[in-house]
């Protein structure tokens, strides 16, 4: 299995940024993001990335999900998603939020830098 979760469509465009599924190959650079702001996470223990590869495959989208936030070219900045989505009552926890404020500098002009990770949650907002 390449890509989580199924059912979300290939790409959804913000403004800046595009989300797509995350993928098992990126466990590694998830663990890495994750690993690095772990203290701002309500569970901040370090991560591997063979945890973060099970923790994908047992994802229950569209309950849940985790998704790339890339640049229009395609370059990987991170990732956002969501957990207890009720679509009856239109809500989630929107977050899961990890950006690579290295990847960010280089695929991404200024003056937008510091619109990524809003932008990334509009869209999710828009896509829900």
């Amino acid at each position: 299995m390449n890509s989580l979760p199924s059912g979300f469509p290939a790409a959804y465009d913000g403004r800046y940024v595009r989300l797509a599924t995350a993928r098992l190959e990126d466990a590694a650079t998830i663990a890495r993001l994750r690993n690095a702001a772990r203290h701002c996470f309500l569970n901040d223990d370090t991560v591997t990335t063979d945890q973060v590869i099970q923790w994908l495959q047992t994802m229950h989208f569209p309950t849940e999900a985790l998704l790339r936030i890339e640049s229009p070219t395609g370059a990987l900045l991170g990732f956002a998603g969501w957990n207890q989505l009720d679509i009856e009552r239109r809500e989630a926890e929107i977050g899961r939020l990890m950006i690579d404020t290295q990847a960010v500098l280089q695929h991404i002009d200024n003056p937008h830098r510091q619109d990524i990770a809003v932008d990334a949650v509009r869209a999710i907002g828009h896509y829900l």
